[in-house]
C-alpha cells in the first residue's frame, strides 16, 4: 500500500475491510511516515486511526530488503519513471513478500509495479468487492462513494463515478 491509498483508506475508515479481504497489510514505515505527515499538513490528523489499525493488526510494518529496492531502482533507470521513496519502498515490499495485489491509485506506481509483475488494485475495488461479498450494504457504499467526493480525493476520475453508478442502479 502507497502513503495516499493509506490516507485513503484511513479517511474512508477501511482497515477492516482491508483485514477481511487480505490477511494482512504490510507497509513500509517510510509510507507510514509520509502518510502521517500528509495528513498533518492537511489538518487531518490521521495518526490514532492508523495507530488503531496498527494494534488490531490491520496493517504492519515492514521494511524491504536493499535487492528489492534495488529491482525496483533498476526499472526505474530502464523505464525513466520517477517514484518517491515511499512509493518505491512499497513496491519493493509488495515484491519481496509476493503480494497478490499493491493497493495504490497512483498510475504511475501502478504502471510499475505491473512492470515488475506485481498486481495492482485501487480504492473502488475494494469497495466494489464489499459491496458485492455483502461487507457493506448500499447505503453504507453509496456513502463511502460521497465521503469520498466530498473529500476530493484523488481516485482516478472514471473510477470512482463508474463504481458509485454500477452501486446505485444495482438491485441489492
Amino acid at each position: 500500500m502507497d502513503s495516499f491509498s493509506l490516507i485513503l483508506v484511513s479517511k474512508l475508515n477501511l482497515f477492516n475491510l482491508l483485514k477481511e479481504k487480505y490477511a494482512e497489510s504490510s507497509i513500509p514505515m517510510s509510507v507510514y511516515n509520509k502518510a502521517i505527515i500528509e495528513s498533518i499538513e492537511q489538518v487531518d490528523n490521521l495518526g490514532s486511526s492508523m495507530d488503531d489499525a496498527l494494534a488490531e493488526g490491520c496493517i504492519m510494518f515492514e521494511d524491504p530488503s536493499t535487492d528489492s529496492i534495488m529491482k525496483v531502482d533498476r526499472k526505474e533507470f530502464e523505464t525513466g519513471i520517477k517514484l518517491s521513496m515511499d512509493e518505491e519502498e512499497a513496491i519493493a515490499l509488495a515484491l519481496q513478500m509476493n503480494a497478490k495485489a499493491l493497493l495504490t491509485n497512483d498510475r504511475e506506481v501502478a504502471k510499475m509495479a505491473n512492470l515488475l509483475g506485481i498486481s495492482t488494485i485501487g480504492i473502488p475495488t475494494i469497495l466494489l468487492w464489499a459491496f458485492k461479498s455483502r461487507k457493506v450494504t448500499k447505503p453504507e457504499i453509496l456513502d463511502l462513494c460521497e465521503k469520498s467526493f466530498k473529500e476530493n480525493l484523488k481516485i482516478e476520475s472514471e473510477s470512482l463515478p463508474s463504481l458509485y453508478n454500477a452501486i446505485l442502479n444495482s438491485k441489492s
